[in-house]
């Protein structure tokens, strides 16, 4: 008997020891397993990167050699190249995907063509510029076509076009950023939930949740059509997007629209700062600024 318990003993002892090994060998696999996945992430993530930069590169050629005669606004032919699903949907996708400089990109947002955007990487994310005014250089003074196709210089004082501006807002939530700098120098901003609906409702506009230090000048136009000098769509028997000057989403006349007339300093008559760039909440003062810039980023968590 007491060499059947030495013998048991020596094989609970064997047992255990295997046990362990296996229970090592194990954990060792599934950490060899883990390594492997974040491999193959960072792997997938340098492919698309590297077929991301080969096309933009492509593109970048393109513009460079023919920039005078292209029309950095309409959208990019399929079949100019084979690696259009590999762009991202908007900017913030570029930005992480690794992309930190600001300037003209390729992207494709859900079930739209692919064009030129101009991303803004700040603050740890990825803006898409949707419209910015300088210097006066541009007429936004434009009929509906052109508002809905999009005009001016993307490096300056551009709009992108509603047709594109839409693209974003069909699937995903977006947050609209509002940028300005008075004639002292002084900047402000505001932010709202934004989206906008499809041409057949003339792009109608909605924005909630403000924030800012900025006052609200939008949410009572929430609703209102987009109008322009040849496309009138105010609730209003006056032709106001006439009359006050550029393209906007007007509403009985509403004295807020950043697509006015470029005026240097400020404009002195009512009847002229109406036409220009405003930003009027309710029955306050009228805003008239020196620079703006709208863009647009992805709500977190939104999906891409």
């Amino acid at each position: 008997p007491a060499d059947q318990l030495s013998e048991i003993t020596t094989l609970k002892e064997v047992i255990g020891a295997q046990e362990k090994t296996i229970s090592n060998l194990l954990k060792a696999v599934n950490e060899q397993h883990d390594q492997l996945d974040h491999q193959k992430i960072k792997i997938k993530i340098l492919e698309d990167k590297v077929n991301y930069d080969a096309f933009q590169d492509t593109a970048d050629k393109t513009m460079d050699s023919d920039h005078s005669a292209s029309d950095m606004f309409d959208y990019l032919p399929r079949n100019s190249t084979g690696l259009t699903n590999d762009l991202p949907v908007d900017c913030s996708e570029l930005y992480i995907n690794g992309e930190v400089n600001s300037g003209i990109y390729a992207i494709k947002p859900n079930h739209s063509e692919p064009f030129y955007a101009f991303c803004e990487m700040s603050s740890g994310t990825g803006s898409t510029v949707i419209q910015r005014r300088t210097d006066g250089s541009v007429d936004f003074d434009k009929t509906w076509e052109m508002y809905e196709k999009g005009f001016g210089v993307m490096e300056k004082d551009f709009w992108l076009g509603l047709q594109k501006i839409q693209s974003f807002t069909q699937h995903q939530a977006y947050i609209l950023r509002i940028d300005v700098e008075d004639w002292k120098e002084e900047k402000h901003w505001a932010e709202y939930n934004f989206s906008v609906e499809g041409p057949s409702e003339d792009y109608a506009l909605h924005v909630s949740h403000f924030s800012g230090d900025l006052p609200d000048a939008m949410s009572n136009i929430t609703g209102a059509k987009f109008s322009t000098k040849d496309k009138n769509n105010d609730n209003c028997n006056l032709d106001c997007a006439r009359s006050c000057s550029g393209g906007w989403w007007l509403s009985a006349c509403s004295e807020t629209s950043f697509n006015g007339k470029y005026f240097w300093l400020r404009a002195k008559g009512r009847s002229l700062r109406r036409k220009g760039i405003q930003w009027k909440p309710g029955t306050g003062s009228s805003y008239s600024f020196k620079m703006t810039k709208i863009s647009l980023r992805r709500v977190p968590d939104s999906g891409i």
